[in-house]
């Protein structure tokens, strides 16, 4: 091996050097295994704000600011439930004085009618005193426990259900940082207290049942995989309250994204049609990250909705130039400058998309384009390299048929072309729409077969009237004057 130093003209001869180093293995004790699970969480999250009803049969949350707590779900048919409870309740004052409160939620299965509900509760309370159980007593159904059991898995990412008991601890700033699946013990309960103020450092040491080194420091759990887990487990509004709840909150995890939160929060009320929200969502997005494309995407599409086509074209100019080669985005920016009225610009992004990769929607919007500026020649061309692309595409299919029909211009019209365009499309009966017979009406009428214009210009009317389009049916209605006249149409 050789060594090349800056300045030197002749490489040296290298040795590694000789070093004495005694690596002596270390000697791991594998922990039992057992149904208990400690999860420490390296990287906190805060906990949603799951309810459930306090002993008077109100709504309370489980978080409570500016105090840990040990949220605990037990039954009363479950043996190792009843033992932990009493453990916990011999070391009350220890667990106390760690500044850890209680809150014991029985998740028993709830009784359908309400007189027998009403009976159980009761039941669970007497057990409770009896039991002399210092703790706050709480109730969930179902729901609760699904809640839980989504907030279980995001965090493990191991399909296993939920036991019970299981206890999630809860830091005084919200943010879940201990889930004990099955019976945990006081001690370790004081122990993992006194971790909540603690360096990262003994936190993740605690981690797991074994001492050693770690090379790097564990990424942990990101919140907003939370969010996603409660909606893919149909808790949307849940989901949308913890999102929420995020946006506002410091939350202290590396892998927390707040601008990405609001994309999330904005992508689920766009879902959910509640546009002027979603819009706020988006933006406030983009006030974190100024450059984040997708906001600016799904901004500029709300906008479009919404008739602010201006705004709209500024953003999906500003998600451009993150990624120019984007040909559906420059369609929807030359779409978006076509009902502002600028034409011009709007042809200019259709064609540019065109070069991108030969794509139908280019040249079909292009034509639409140009149909508008008066340039019945040039959009009839458009029309034709759309086909040309898939000679299936219905939209050119159409209105190119309708051009070579009604052109006011003669050297333009082609009758034949535009029946075998506007039959192959009505050919298919989910296509027979008033619209796509009406051009098959013309066509045939141009092509001079009045008996079939009228037949196709008659089912047109009637699709119309049947879908209550009043508007469209009287105009098909004027066509269908002109055909048993024997005329055809050149309106254009």
């Amino acid at each position: 091996m050789y060594q090349i130093k800056q300045g030197e003209t002749s490489p040296r001869k290298w040795s590694m050097p000789n070093r004495k180093l005694a690596l002596v293995p270390s000697k791991v004790t594998v922990p039992r295994l057992s149904e208990r699970a400690r999860v420490g969480l390296i990287a906190p999250v805060p906990i949603p704000q799951i309810k459930f009803q306090d002993e008077d049969g109100e709504e309370s949350p489980v978080l409570v600011s500016g105090k840990p707590r040990l949220v605990n779900l037990w039954a009363t048919w479950c043996a190792p439930c009843m033992l932990e409870l009493g453990e916990w309740k011999e070391r009350q004052k220890e667990i106390a004085a760690s500044g850890i409160e209680i809150v014991m939620i029985n998740v028993d299965e709830p009784k359908t009618a309400a007189d027998e509900r009403a009976e159980q509760v009761r039941e669970i309370k007497a057990k409770v005193t009896e039991m002399g159980l210092p703790f706050t007593l709480g109730f969930g159904d179902q729901g609760l426990v699904s809640q839980f059991d989504v907030l279980q898995r995001s965090i493990l990412r191991r399909q296993r259900s939920l036991p019970v008991p299981t206890s999630f601890l809860v830091d005084g700033r919200g943010h879940l940082r201990v889930i004990y699946k099955g019976p945990v013990e006081a001690d370790q309960l004081i122990a993992d207290a006194k971790l909540l103020e603690a360096p990262i450092e003994d936190v993740v040491a605690a981690s797991v049942p074994y001492p050693g080194k770690w090379l790097g420091q564990p990424a942990g759990s990101a919140p907003n995989q939370i969010a996603i887990r409660f909606i893919e487990g149909g808790f949307s509004r849940e989901a949308e309250q913890y999102i929420r709840q995020l946006t506002k909150m410091e939350v202290d995890n590396p892998l927390y994204n707040r601008a990405e939160a609001n994309v999330l929060l904005g992508a689920l009320l766009l879902d959910q049609k509640r546009l002027e929200e979603a819009a706020t969502a988006f933006s406030d997005a983009l006030k974190q990250d100024p450059n984040h494309r997708q906001s600016h995407i799904e901004l500029a599409g709300i906008q479009v909705q919404t008739g602010q086509f201006a705004e709209a074209a500024g953003h999906f100019e500003a998600a451009l130039e993150r990624r120019q080669n984007d040909p559906e985005l420059r369609i929807k920016l030359g779409q978006a400058r076509m009902k502002n009225g600028q034409l011009d610009l709007a042809i200019r992004e259709f064609r540019a998309a065109a070069e991108l990769r030969p794509n139908p929607a280019a040249h079909h919007n292009c034509g639409n384009a140009l149909l508008a500026t008066g340039d019945v020649t040039k959009a009839i061309d458009e029309f034709e390299k759309a086909l040309e692309v898939n000679p299936r595409f219905t939209p050119s299919a159409n209105n190119l048929a309708w051009l070579l029909s009604t052109s006011p211009d003669a050297s333009l019209r082609d009758g034949k072309r535009a029946v075998e365009l506007a039959k192959a499309i009505c050919s298919q009966a989910s296509a027979r729409s008033p619209s796509n017979l009406d051009t098959l009406a013309v066509a045939h009428a141009e092509a001079g077969d009045f008996e079939q214009a009228i037949a196709a210009a008659k089912e047109a009317v009637r699709i119309a009237k049947a879908a209550g389009d009043l508007r469209t049916s009287s105009e098909i209605q004027k066509r269908l004057t002109l055909f048993h006249q024997k005329k055809p149409y050149h309106g254009g």
